[in-house]
């Protein structure tokens, strides 16, 4: 499950506003907000997560598990944006 921190920084590299995304995913922002507010999982529909997951690997996100560790994201070399 993709947290709340993934979300955030997951955004912040791909270097998109809230607004941005927003617009990418067609979801309100305050959704956006929403999961990017708290700590642990996003409390966002499987719906809302999906498009919002997309929209960010098309900017060459990766999400990162975190197997013992926490997880994480990074940006994919050979993504040209």
């Amino acid at each position: 499950m993709i947290t709340r921190e993934q979300l955030k920084k997951g955004r912040i590299r791909a270097g998109l506003t809230v607004g941005q995304l927003a617009e990418r995913t067609m979801l309100p922002p305050a959704i956006i907000l929403q999961s990017e507010m708290l700590d642990g999982e996003a409390t966002i529909t499987a719906k809302q997560m999906q498009k919002l997951k997309r929209a960010l690997e098309a900017e060459g996100v990766v999400f990162v598990a975190g197997n013992g560790a926490a997880p994480s994201v990074s940006i994919a070399e050979d993504h040209d944006k």
